[in-house]
């Protein structure tokens, strides 16, 4: 019923020796922590990452997956701090070789705002490109997945879509494949 590091790492220690054992290279991504398994945020207890490691989950993963949502007004500096948090998190616990994925990062626009400044399409396709795709970003994360692709109207996170509920491209689609294809050229 609620975020518990200690029966997390139980279910985390079961289900890679269950991956590993019926794929050896499987891949374990550590579940999405909300902002950054360190600060806390509604509901989850601080230092999530940390006592995981403190129940013995530490080598149960290869990959770390967090959702740093932040707000553009919040800035670069505060999205690369969330991410340097929890970097220093596996740093400390001698996994500075496990990548760090940001597998849900975005924003929605109107209606939802959250009570923060309502934001245009065109102000949230600058910051998935200058934010959440800057290089001081991509030096911390070696992928970043933006939440959502098509808005769902039906609930209040349903509006973070590169299209719109009746697949209507927005600004955000072509920033988002902007950034794609600069990636895939590069790599």
């Amino acid at each position: 019923p609620a975020p518990n590091s200690e029966d997390y790492t139980r279910m985390l220690q079961k289900a890679y020796v269950a991956a590993k054992y019926a794929d050896p290279a499987a891949v374990v991504v550590f579940g999405g922590m909300a902002q950054n398994g360190v600060r806390g945020w509604e509901g989850w207890e601080r230092d999530f990452i940390q006592h995981v490691y403190d129940h013995g989950g530490g080598r149960y993963f290869d990959i770390m997956a967090i959702h740093p949502y932040t707000h553009p007004d919040e800035g670069l500096d505060h999205l690369v701090t969330l991410i340097s948090e929890a970097r220093a998190v596996l740093d400390t616990n001698d996994d500075s070789d496990v990548p760090i994925w940001l597998t849900e990062v975005g924003w929605p626009i109107p209606p939802v705002a959250w009570g923060r400044r309502v934001l245009t399409n065109e102000e949230l396709a600058e910051w998935l490109v200058d934010g959440y795709y800057s290089q001081r970003v991509l030096d911390l994360a070696d992928k970043v997945f933006w939440y959502n692709f098509r808005d769902s109207e039906s609930k209040g996170e349903g509006y973070f879509g590169l299209v719109t509920g009746s697949w209507e491209r927005k600004p955000q689609y072509y920033a988002y494949q902007q950034v794609a294809c600069e990636l895939n050229v590069s790599e």
